[in-house]
């Protein structure tokens, strides 16, 4: 419906308060295209200032056919919110530790990395390095950040580790975790990670509700997700809900709304010994297609709804120095 969505993040202004009318470094852009860099004192440290005040992040939107931009053209994204905490234990500590190690020394780790619009023009999913994502409705001046992306804003872990939902089916009933229960499935991304593509299922998709997606991560992982607008039930009421509490049941097929996004494959992995592919890339690209079902002689039927169709995933997993390799299934 015409809608063109943008982020963009502002540093921090110039630290005046340094001592003895010491210099301030100008704000440039560095090569790679990332956030400028934070002024620099007199003795070549980062700014004590600046180094506490966080980013301006923003999420700009206009409307080609409207003529511009509309009433809250501009939204603000909140602060960015760091990792705490060790999770000793936890099957993807080392991976989280890594994160938290290069967040803390990096100025730019909740830098907004993505925004995904989906056919409506309705929804919006912006997608930040820290692995956080703020869902913004085309009606609505106010982002929403997600749980079950990045941490919670309190800084504690955001994700429940567990097995996909395809490692959960090839290995169903007791004895699939180590205490004899089924073993649990993953609720939230994998810390660490973040959203890099976003698959959306154009034939059910509403301006109140997204219905079931497919959100893919820079660990080449696949998520069931669902997004819904202000005033459904689904809608937060603009908190975010914690994943963990939330009773989600991957198995129903209803397009119900999820409190947070459940792991369904892990691409790089091998499906023979379940080892991790060591030339793995991000996901690159989602398609979601609905195939009617077949008569028996071979035609597709015209009287099936979209809900009784098949559907079809197309991902693509990639990167520098990584193989492009297509992954397909229903």
């Amino acid at each position: 419906n015409g809608w063109v969505v943008a982020a963009v993040e502002c540093g921090p202004p110039p630290d005046l308060a340094g001592g003895g009318g010491g210099g301030v470094d100008s704000v440039s852009m560095s090569s790679s295209g990332r956030h400028p860099q934070r002024e620099r004192g007199r003795g070549g440290g980062p700014s004590p200032l600046a180094s506490r005040i966080p980013p301006l992040r923003l999420v700009c939107r206009w409307n080609v056919r409207r003529g511009g931009g509309a009433p809250g053209a501009l939204v603000p994204l909140p602060p960015p919110v760091r990792e705490a905490g060790d999770h000793a234990g936890d099957a993807s500590a080392s991976a989280a530790a890594g994160a938290r190690a290069a967040d803390d020394g990096d100025p730019d780790f909740g830098r907004p990395v993505r925004v995904f619009v989906d056919p409506t023009g309705c929804h919006v999913l912006v997608s930040a390095l820290n692995g956080e994502a703020y869902y913004l409705h085309s009606a609505s001046g106010r982002a929403r950040k997600l749980a079950g992306f990045g941490p919670n804003p309190d800084g504690t872990r955001g994700c429940r580790p567990g097995v996909s939902v395809v490692e959960a089916a090839a290995s169903p009933g007791p004895g699939a975790g180590d205490d004899g229960r089924p073993a649990a499935i993953q609720l939230g991304i994998t810390p660490g990670s973040h959203v890099t593509a976003v698959g959306w299922d154009a034939g059910r998709g509403t301006e109140g509700s997204t219905k079931r997606i497919v959100l893919g991560t820079s660990y080449g992982e696949l998520y069931e997700y669902s997004l819904s607008g202000p005033g459904t039930s689904a809608d937060g009421g603009g908190k975010s809900r914690n994943p963990l509490g939330g009773k989600v049941d991957p198995s129903d097929p209803s397009d119900g709304p999820l409190d947070a996004p459940v792991l369904l494959r892990r691409l790089n992995t091998n499906p023979a010994n379940s080892r991790v592919r060591p030339d793995g890339g991000a996901v690159g690209g989602v398609l979601l297609r609905r195939l009617s079902p077949s008569s028996g002689s071979g035609a597709r039927s015209p009287a099936s709804s979209p809900s009784s169709a098949r559907l079809a995933v197309l991902a693509a997993t990639g990167g520098p120095r990584r193989r492009t390799r297509l992954h397909t299934f229903a």
